[in-house]
């Protein structure tokens, strides 16, 4: 039984297969069937180079400089303003969306380039730059150049110190020509956007140029002479745009004061060691600059104890009147205070024995040629006699009374930022190596010549020093 149901099924599919045969000889061939691969995502265009470049420009910016300063983006140098400016606005952008520092808004940038009349592509030199950080309160300037060699586009920005001068980074990279340098470049635009249509897409890049015309004559070139008060009070005199090559007049101070000086000129340098200029002088006018108003303490101005002086410390001592080349003592500021040094070795004697105000200077010229006579460190006495503070370099270690009117007239009421512990003097005492010196908790002045406290003299000590100066 089990084998006819065996033949039986046999028959049954040699049937069905003829008739499927039978069917496909009568029937017209079917088309035939492309299996076509699934469609695939075209390759993104790769991102431009150019931009890729600024990005990471601004990524190592980003890690470079201290976090929450303020940036000026000034100029990129190069023969092609399109390109400068783009690559500015570029940089704007991304420190603006990285929130990492704040930056000089465009809008200022673009007013300060108007009144000098420099181009974001033109060269700025450090001391201009450095004046301008100053104008618009950025603590770095960021500037940089563009230049062809050969095929690529070499790119250099670096971060410049407003208030060192100091360079605090520079970026290098070599970028391929793309489609957007090229078009930048190719621009007659004098800036980025202002003639020339750059689109940039997956697309071919379509640039449009506005029609050329006919050369015109150049047009002169206009500078600026800015004024700056340099810590002065009042408004400094109105900038002065001319053609090159013209002079002006440079004004005086119009409404400007200092405080206990008087107005000596102005100067291409803030400190006073640049070319100086007196006003009335004829100025010519060769480049965008700006002059910085010079002063000199004035000697018929009456201070008070307690007054910032002329080296910018606290006065604490006037005699009345001006004799022997000086009138006022000036204690240097707390943060030039020295603590834990020593005045030198004991037994070391340099016959520095004014106690009076005003001999401290002597006092200390004394153990200073002392000390180089028989080379022994009197770093005390050093330490003032080298000191350069406020622009000047007159310190010096304060005699036995000096050092009794500073603790009397600053340190009892609370001025000079005076600490609590023992300062030198210069005075030495009697013959037995010692030195004066004074506790800032009481008042009490010692020596180790029979004083209130024996050792507190011995010149191996470590106590603070503060330098002071008269004039």
């Amino acid at each position: 039984m089990k084998k006819i149901n065996s033949i039986f099924r046999v028959m049954v599919l040699f049937a069905i297969v003829c008739a499927v045969l039978s069917a496909c000889a009568g029937s017209p061939e079917p088309a035939a069937v492309v299996n076509e691969p699934a469609p695939t995502a075209q390759p993104s265009a790769p991102a431009d180079q150019l931009d890729t470049a600024v990005r990471e420009t601004s990524d190592y910016l980003n890690n470079q400089l201290p976090k929450g300063n303020k940036l000026m983006i000034l100029n990129v140098q190069s023969d092609y303003p399109a390109l400068s400016e783009y690559i500015i606005d570029e940089l704007i952008a991304n420190t603006v969306n990285d929130r990492i520092f704040t930056v000089v808004d465009r809008n200022q940038l673009n007013t300060i380039r108007a009144e000098l009349n420099f181009q974001m592509s033109g060269e700025v030199d450090d001391e201009t730059a450095q004046s301008l950080g100053r104008m618009t309160g950025a603590q770095i300037i960021i500037s940089g150049a563009v230049s062809k060699i050969g095929d690529l586009y070499r790119l250099r920005i670096r971060a410049l110190s407003v208030q060192s001068a100091q360079i605090e980074g520079q970026f290098n990279r070599n970028i391929p020509e793309g489609e957007t340098i090229l078009a930048l470049v190719n621009s007659k635009a004098t800036g980025y956007g202002d003639g020339t249509a750059v689109a940039r897409s997956n697309s071919p890049q379509t640039t449009t140029s506005a029609p050329t015309s006919l050369a015109s004559p150049a047009a002169p070139s206009l500078f600026s002479v800015m004024f700056n008060a340099n810590g002065a009070n009042g408004t400094a005199p109105a900038t002065q745009t001319v053609q090159s090559g013209e002079s002006i007049v440079l004004p005086d101070a119009g409404t400007l004061t200092k405080t206990a000086n008087i107005f000596n000129g102005w100067n291409t340098n803030v400190n006073g060691s640049g070319t100086s200029y007196k006003s009335g002088d004829d100025f010519e006018v060769t480049r965008s600059i700006q002059l910085f108003a010079q002063w000199v303490p004035d000697a018929n101005y009456v201070y008070k104890i307690g007054d910032t002086g002329p080296a910018g410390g606290i006065i604490f001592y006037d005699k009345g009147t001006f004799s022997d080349g000086w009138r006022y003592l000036e204690a240097a500021p707390a943060s030039t205070e020295q603590k834990d040094i020593q005045w030198s070795v004991s037994g070391f004697n340099t016959g520095a024995r004014g106690v009076e105000a005003g001999t401290g200077k002597l006092n200390t010229q004394n153990i200073m040629d002392a000390s180089y006579q028989v080379a022994v460190n009197a770093p005390a006495a050093r330490y003032c006699d080298r000191l350069e503070y406020g622009g000047y370099d007159d310190w010096y270690l304060p005699s036995k009374n000096e050092l009794g009117l500073m603790y009397m007239n600053l340190k009892i009421d609370g001025l000079g930022g005076f600490g609590a512990g023992i300062y030198w003097s210069s005075t030495e005492s009697g013959n037995r190596g010692g030195v004066f010196s004074q506790q800032f908790s009481n008042g009490v002045q010692m020596d180790s010549d029979g004083g209130t406290d024996y050792f507190a003299g011995w010149k191996g000590h470590k106590r603070s020093v503060r330098a002071i100066r008269q004039f």
